[in-house]
């Protein structure tokens, strides 16, 4: 046997089939602060960092569980996340990677759906309640615009983008400044 040996194995499904959950780990071991997504495209495709994306809630119980259980297996405080690809031969989710110790670029996804991380980590810590997400219906999808269109031109349309609003990652006619900065 060899010590230093790591096997891997490709898990079958599109961009799609990335789901994450991001967290603020408070320091009694729970979440102050839950958020389920999933990727719907990537760049570069199938390898690549979130080029759009939007709220899962219909997966958020076992995800938001299963990543906690894990931060707290680990003795994990603060604001993390961990990203899962559920397999197409099985359904079943399968840890890809952790993110500690800050945001996901994808981060604000969770904020145009209602739950603002780092406002709960704010008001966590400064012993302030927490407030509960609005859910904020129906679900946005959250986009870095350059990426998203080679995606969309490598791979074709998403069916999401149909019947959801858009958010621009840099741009908003009703706050263009960061945009012009």
């Amino acid at each position: 046997m060899l010590p230093d040996l790591i096997v891997q194995e490709w898990i079958q499904g599109g961009d799609d089939s990335i789901f994450f959950c991001l967290q603020y780990m408070g320091s009694d071991g729970a979440p102050a602060a839950s958020f389920t997504g999933r990727k719907l495209r990537a760049w570069p495709p199938q390898v690549g960092g979130t080029a759009s994306c939007m709220s899962a809630p219909e997966h958020h119980a076992e995800l938001s569980a299963m990543t906690a259980q894990f931060f707290r297996a680990v003795g994990f405080e603060g604001m993390g996340s961990m990203e899962y690809k559920r397999d197409a031969r099985d359904g079943r989710f399968y840890v890809v990677e952790p993110t500690v110790g800050r945001t996901d670029f994808q981060q604000e996804v969770a904020t145009v759906n209602g739950c603002n991380l780092p406002w709960a980590a704010y008001a966590y810590e400064l012993g302030l309640p927490v407030p509960a997400p609005s859910g904020a219906p129906p679900a946005r999808i959250w986009r870095e615009p350059t990426t998203d269109r080679w995606s969309a031109q490598a791979q074709g349309p998403h069916p999401a983008f149909q019947s959801h609003a858009v958010v621009d990652a840099y741009f908003r006619w009703n706050d263009p400044m960061p945009w012009l900065a």
